[in-house]
């Protein structure tokens, strides 16, 4: 058999041929490792979205409850005010009262004869103190000629 040199041009053309397609199969499964690794980092994101999307709308919602719970809390402020007022008038009222009430106690203190008779037939003179002790009930003392026992101014 004869054997054909091939021209070194052709040897230099048929190894930069060969070259080539090796640079090319390895450039294709560099990208198809590349693709590889970059479809896993975009499952990660898409794994995350999803769970960002999940925590915005459990914010959301809390978010939501969080109002329902304000106003609540405000219309229970308002009714908290509302008998506070209410709470307030009651009180003026018991304190003009007691006012009144001590106003009247002072007077029947100062003048315990004039308190028992003046326009009251009912109030009969009985030969006991007409003060009226801490406790709020009438001394059970003897009076005097003043009608108060000797504790009490007789």
């Amino acid at each position: 058999m004869h054997q054909q040199h091939m021209p070194n041009w052709a040897k230099a053309l048929l190894v930069g041929a060969a070259s080539f397609m090796a640079g090319l199969l390895v450039a294709a499964w560099f990208t198809m490792s590349e693709r590889s690794a970059l479809d896993e980092n975009v499952a990660v994101l898409k794994a995350g979205l999803s769970e960002t999307r999940q925590q915005l709308t459990e914010t959301d919602e809390s978010r939501t409850e969080s109002y329902a719970e304000v106003a609540a809390n405000n219309q229970a402020i308002d009714g908290l005010r509302a008998e506070l007022q209410r709470t307030s008038e009651r009180l003026a009222a018991t304190e003009a009262a007691l006012a009144t009430t001590r106003a009247a106690l002072a007077a029947a203190r100062e003048a315990p004869e004039q308190a028992g008779t003046a326009g009251s037939p009912t109030a009969v003179y009985d030969g006991r103190c007409t003060a009226i002790t801490k406790k709020g009930t009438r001394c059970k003392r003897s009076a005097r000629s003043n009608g108060r026992c000797w504790q009490h101014g007789g």
